[in-house]
């Protein structure tokens, strides 16, 4: 809480919070009813592991804006980024948006990397009709916005978690309903071994 204070006034001076402020500001000390987006997603964007935040570093700033609106609109469902999503101007995010894309990919992180996540994100899965990860979310996993996501060193178990969301339709955001089918014909092996190659293609160290 001092440090969102302490970033608040030295950005602002001891006024009123204004309505409007700086993304990197909002980001990192939050604002007058938001929660500072580094509480959960980390300082510099690379997620929590351990509470299962996503990284938002290297994500797109088209990608955050959809997600962002359909949390809002309720189309994806978070008890946690629901009510966030809603108390947020559409200036406010548009500025936190356009900080984050700014923020470099996490680092890699290889531990449990495989010949199957790879031959799932580079050749796919066709014989039950899954193409190669990378045809839809960009080559080595760096997104295609609005609606593919960067997944270069998005912590694994994030992945996971999504997919796992997408094949139980808990999760019903995706155009198509294309990641629903896809991870219906995952196995759970597979879903690992994929997200795990992923987290390794992260910005080397």
């Amino acid at each position: 809480m001092w440090r969102r204070a302490l970033l608040l006034y030295l950005a602002f001076g001891s006024t009123a919070f204004p309505a409007e402020m700086p993304g990197r500001v909002l980001f990192l000390g939050g604002g007058e009813s938001i929660s500072a987006c580094a509480d959960c997603h980390g300082a510099t964007g690379e997620g929590n592991t351990q509470s299962g935040f996503p990284a938002l570093a290297g994500q797109p700033e088209a990608y955050l804006a959809k997600q962002l609106q359909d949390y809002r609109s309720g189309l994806r469902a978070s008890s946690i980024m629901e009510p966030i999503a809603r108390q947020i101007t559409p200036s406010q995010a548009g500025s936190i948006n356009a900080y984050i894309a700014t923020l470099p990919a996490p680092a890699s992180i290889s531990a449990g990397a495989s010949n199957l996540g790879r031959q799932l994100a580079l050749v796919g899965k066709w014989e039950v009709g899954v193409p190669p990860c990378d045809k839809c979310h960009g080559t080595n996993g760096r997104a295609i916005a609005p609606h593919f996501p960067a997944l270069a060193g998005q912590r694994s178990a994030y992945i996971i978690d999504s997919l796992e969301a997408f094949r139980s339709e808990a999760r019903r955001n995706d155009p198509l309903g294309l990641m629903r089918k896809v991870a219906k014909e995952l196995t759970r092996e597979e879903v690992a071994a994929a997200a795990h190659y992923y987290q390794a293609q992260g910005r080397k160290p």
